[in-house]
């Protein structure tokens, strides 16, 4: 464990300056930035032990106790190094002096997860975001907070243009993203990662040096450590942030597009199906590969969207007539339209249920177990619950059969205790607020 306390440097302390201003009013403008929040706010910050997770801590914690409301440090322990608890612990000890509540989240890792020998980095990540939106809807928090910073935005914006992103992903990271919990927020993204080392600093603040940040092994270090020769040949944070703008609005002008397409072709219902009309093929190759990869992705609740050599041989192949398994989907065929389904081979893993609530399944389903239910488990209704089903029950649903399979059903052990509950289909990648939910 390596902390840091040696005195920062920055163009003979201009940054100093400028960390004055954040702490004080910067800080808040960068707030105001985001929609309202309520009132008091209570706000999560991921706080890694890192200078940019701790410097947005305490700005966080000075923004929210003078609004009545209190910032709630999380730390994630992925026990990927011997260090790890120690570090969390020390972070604890940090937030604790300034009076800023805090929490360790552990990751208890299956034993399929035992060894990581690849994606350490995107497994850990996934790991943590789970995590940490976890922890939010369990304490109703409507707020998270993360230090992604200007450093991070073109680093990522490299990586995602060097693997040959689209545009959606060369807009870089998204200051504000909904969640199932609420909304994650990222105010820093346009701040240098020295400032916030001198913010620190100026607070006498130790933070804690992660060794990964030097392991060339990972992609996002060898690009970390080509930005000075970049910079040299003048791309840089701040000149990057003109062309994402650029980018940004070229998107908003593809979604309202997007906007038009899915509502005339696609219907999304509450049982997390839907429909997509064969008349679709009217408008653009663009248009309708988008409508391919959106609605696959609401459906299929994939991380990343199927690539696009994939989706394009898919789509000719359904222009055959056939029918396809694609991004966690079946794509069924019918005479004037496809019927996309969850893939039942995909659906997730069954969640125990100790105590009565609303549990999110499989990415897509809020899942309400009454107080008679608990302690139980969710899972799929699968063949067996399929086939338990009253047959007029089954009429009376209209709802095909190979989508009854991947509905969310309540068992004790083996037995089928409750085939259809309450849920709500609330999928981690909406369709859009104006396609047809019927």
């Amino acid at each position: 464990m390596d902390y840091d306390t040696e005195a920062g440097h920055l163009h003979n302390g201009r940054c100093l300056t400028i960390m004055r201003i954040l702490l004080q009013a910067e800080f808040e403008t960068l707030m105001a930035a985001f929609s309202s929040f309520e009132t008091p706010p209570i706000i999560a910050v991921a706080t890694s032990g890192g200078p940019d997770s701790l410097a947005l801590a305490l700005l966080a914690h000075q923004w929210a106790t003078a609004r009545g409301g209190k910032a709630i440090a999380l730390t994630v322990d992925h026990q990927l190094r011997k260090e790890s608890r120690q570090e969390a612990e020390q972070v604890k000890a940090w937030m604790t002096s300034h009076a800023i509540e805090h929490h360790i989240l552990t990751w208890v890792r299956l034993d399929d997860q035992k060894k990581l020998e690849s994606a350490i980095q995107a497994t850990a990540r996934q790991v943590r975001y789970q995590l940490l939106g976890d922890w939010c809807k369990e304490n109703e928090t409507k707020y998270l907070l993360t230090a992604h910073h200007a450093q991070d935005q073109l680093e990522t914006f490299m990586i995602r243009l060097a693997k040959g992103s689209g545009l959606k992903g060369l807009t870089g990271i998204q200051a504000e993203v909904r969640t199932d919990f609420g909304r994650i927020l990222r105010p820093l993204l346009q701040i240098d990662p020295e400032c916030l080392k001198e913010t620190l600093r100026t607070l006498k603040q130790d933070f804690i040096q992660d060794p990964s940040n030097e392991n060339r092994d990972f992609t996002r270090i060898r690009w970390r450590k080509l930005l000075p020769s970049l910079a040299g040949e003048g791309l840089t944070p701040t000149s990057l942030q003109e062309t994402l703008e650029r980018l940004n609005d070229a998107q908003k002008l593809i979604d309202q597009y997007m906007d038009i397409v899915l509502s005339r072709y696609i219907c999304v219902y509450p049982q997390g199906y839907a429909t997509l009309q064969k008349d679709i093929f009217q408008e653009s190759v663009e248009g309708v590969e988008e409508a391919f990869k959106r609605i696959l992705a609401t459906i299929g609740t994939r991380n990343y969207p199927v690539r696009r050599k994939a989706l394009r041989e898919a789509i000719e192949a359904l222009k055959t007539g056939k029918s396809m398994t694609l991004g966690g989907c079946q794509i069924i065929n019918k005479e004037k339209e496809w019927l996309i389904v969850r893939e039942p081979v995909a659906v997730g893993i069954d969640v125990e249920v100790e105590r009565p609530g609303t549990y999110l399944w499989d990415e897509r389903f809020k899942v309400d177990v009454p107080l008679e239910a608990a302690p139980c488990r969710i899972a799929s209704l699968g063949d067996f619950g399929v086939q338990n089903l009253n047959a007029i029950l089954k009429k009376s649903l209209n709802v095909p059969s190979i989508v009854l399979k991947t509905l969310p059903a309540l068992w004790k052990g083996e037995e089928l205790f409750h085939p259809l509950p309450s849920y709500t289909f609330t999928p981690r990648y909406p369709l859009n607020s104006h396609a047809n939910q019927i």
